[in-house]
């Protein structure tokens, strides 16, 4: 046989098995996430939107898929929500099956179809989002966070400020806060947080800074400052740690 049609047979042979493995894969997230591609993803977030709107007795100030940049990393923040007893930071999750986990856990666990998987902690993940806004907004501003799972059984977390979408408007309603905002405080807050947004960065752009994040920190490099981590030992065994800033990988 000659050479080349040997060649062109073992190059669409490896096309053939690389796209069914990404078959595969991207099938075995949709089945964990209990979606059917961005689509559904996108319906929890806007069911989670709907519920937001109509806390604070229906004047509560919502902005959705927030943009910025923060030390040089674009954050993505699913729902920003301004009420009167405060700025609510939200992160939607829209994972089907069982959940588990708790505050101190980094990672958490789902359990679908018998089938196990791990996952960041949202807690986790969402408190680097209020930090951020925390910095754009004045200091004596309430300033919480929430994590809502808009579907799935979270029954088996323990974690403040966690909640199904059924009991948010309730969670954020009955928020107690050291202080009260005017209406005008409201719209206030909300141009300066429409002003700081990073509205340039697209989505493409936002998921290729997370993926090389994670390669960094995969390869024991600070993602922020793009120095290598010190090796340290602590309480909890072996951890690395950026010399620079407070980035620690555990």
């Amino acid at each position: 046989m000659d050479t080349w049609l040997i060649l062109l047979i073992v190059v669409a042979t490896v096309a053939v098995v690389a796209a069914i493995a990404a078959a595969v894969k991207n099938s075995a997230k949709k089945e964990r996430r209990g979606t059917h591609g961005r689509t559904a993803g996108e319906s929890g977030e806007a069911a989670v939107s709907s519920v937001l709107k109509e806390c604070d007795s229906g004047t509560a100030i919502v902005i959705d898929n927030y943009m910025v940049l923060e030390e040089e990393q674009s954050r993505q923040i699913d729902h920003i929500c301004i009420c009167s007893n405060g700025v609510f930071v939200i992160e939607t999750k829209n994972f089907a099956g069982t959940i588990y986990g708790n505050e101190n856990m980094r990672m958490w666990q789902q359990y679908i179809r018998g089938k196990k998987y791990e996952f960041y902690s949202p807690v986790k993940q969402n408190l680097t989002h209020l930090y951020c806004i925390k910095k754009l907004l004045p200091k004596n501003v309430p300033v919480y966070q929430y994590v809502v799972f808009a579907c799935g059984d979270i029954s088996h977390v323990s974690a403040e400020n966690v909640t199904d979408i059924f009991s948010l408007r309730q969670a954020i309603d009955g928020q107690k806060s050291f202080r009260i905002l005017s209406a005008e405080e409201k719209l206030s807050l909300n141009e300066q947080l429409l002003a700081a947004r990073a509205d340039g960065i697209s989505d493409h752009m936002h998921i290729m800074e997370i993926k090389t994040s994670q390669i960094l920190v995969e390869n024991n490099i600070c993602p922020r400052c793009r120095i290598p981590l010190e090796r340290r030992t602590g309480e909890d065994g072996v951890y690395y740690a950026c010399p620079h800033c407070k980035f620690v990988k555990k």
